[in-house]
């Protein structure tokens, strides 16, 4: 008349999409037909967001590229991949949406594009194009090139669209590569005579 039974299974959680950060408890109650029950709790971990760029994120369109003495340069493109290995909601409940990416070249402020959503475990490639102001010297391995996600996390408020949005991680945020640009010689036509 008594027996003990098991059964092995598996449940997905999917919390609501507002949920904030945080450690939830469920609570997995069974009964049994004749009033017997039990009951186990685990606990579920919502994790804020954490974007995150590599300097290995980073690549170019070209090796290298030219500029001339008259400040003539080929268009290169920059790509970065970023990502966001946290949740999609911060405890002061800002969403991963609208999320900044900055570029810099050289340390000047080349473009900021806004990506609409870096949702959880999302990953997105961003790039620029832009043409350059000056050679490397030899004492350089290339001009540098920052690319930082989620920059204007301080409300600097150069955008209106600028938010902070609070990472478990904020150190995580910023790839640098360099890019080698060579100076050439102007070429003069010939003249025809």
């Amino acid at each position: 008349t008594v027996a003990t039974h098991s059964h092995t299974g598996e449940m997905t959680i999917t919390p609501f999409s507002g949920a904030a950060p945080g450690t939830y408890t469920v609570t997995i109650s069974v009964t049994s037909s004749n009033g017997a029950s039990d009951s186990a709790s685990v606990s579920v971990v919502l994790p804020e967001p954490d974007f995150e760029i590599k300097d290995t994120d980073i690549s170019f369109s070209h090796t290298s590229a030219w500029i001339n003495a008259s400040g003539d340069s080929q268009l290169v493109t920059v790509y970065a991949k970023v990502r966001n290995k946290g949740g999609n909601v911060d405890v002061a409940g800002n969403t991963a949406t609208t999320v900044d990416v900055l570029f810099t070249v050289d340390g000047a402020t080349i473009y900021v594009k806004y990506l609409t959503a870096l949702n959880h475990g999302s990953e997105s490639t961003v790039s620029v194009s832009f043409k350059l102001s000056r050679a490397h010297s030899d004492n350089e391995s290339g001009l540098p090139v920052e690319v930082r996600v989620d920059q204007f996390n301080n409300l600097d408020g150069r955008e209106s669209r600028d938010k902070a949005i609070l990472e478990s991680d904020e150190t995580n945020n910023e790839g640098t590569a360099h890019f080698k640009v060579v100076r050439i010689e102007d070429t003069i036509p010939l003249s025809s005579n």
